[in-house]
């Protein structure tokens, strides 16, 4: 799934990181799909089972900071490095109730509830209050990797069957994008948690 940008921030997000900065820019250029259609950057409406088989739907997500990727459970290549510095936030975070950390997966027919928490379990997640893996109608995980910026797509020939790209994303209590982080980087992941202060109210 490509995604032409208007106005694509992320280059300049990354270059101006510094771990002394005081805000972080709001990133919310409009986005223009491969069909034409004109997207806000953001969740949007979304509804879609978490490893505990509870719906969750864009609302729960209301007044809360949230790191997000997109992954899978069968992923041989980079999902293993995400989630080892995903992991790092859900330490730091895993008694704060101002925060949520969001998995979606983009292998639905696989990833059914039960292997999601199996896989979250077999992390160090013992339950759903503080980090989400989520599943769904695979059309409603794409939509929603397309608005978030995301990269993701099946692909016959890639280790696993899917590429997608490592990025973390941050958006603030109001649901605005405000960075992306490589999720297999830990200086970029440091990054988030410094820039995760800055938004935590």
């Amino acid at each position: 799934m490509r995604i032409v940008f208007l106005v694509f921030a992320l280059a300049s997000v990354a270059a101006c990181r510094n771990p002394f900065r005081k805000s972080l820019p709001v990133i919310d250029n409009p986005i223009v799909t491969e069909q034409g259609d004109t997207l806000r950057p953001g969740f949007g409406n979304f509804r879609l089972l978490r490893q505990d088989s509870t719906w969750v739907s864009e609302r729960d997500l209301k007044g809360k900071v949230t790191v997000a990727d997109f992954f899978f459970c069968s992923c041989p290549s980079i999902c293993p490095r995400m989630k080892t510095q995903m992991l790092r936030v859900y330490n730091q975070y895993k008694n704060d109730d101002r925060l949520i950390l969001l998995s979606f997966t983009i292998d639905p027919q696989r990833d059914t509830v039960q292997r999601l928490k199996t896989y979250a379990q077999k992390l160090g997640v013992p339950d759903s209050r503080r980090w989400w893996f989520l599943t769904g109608d695979k059309e409603a995980i794409y939509g929603l990797a397309e608005r978030l910026m995301i990269y993701a797509s099946p692909d016959e020939t890639a280790p696993g069957g899917y590429v997608h790209n490592g990025k973390f994303v941050l958006t603030d209590a109001q649901g605005k994008i405000r960075g992306y982080y490589e999720g297999t980087d830990e200086k970029s992941v440091s990054q988030l948690l410094h820039d995760m202060e800055l938004l935590l109210p």
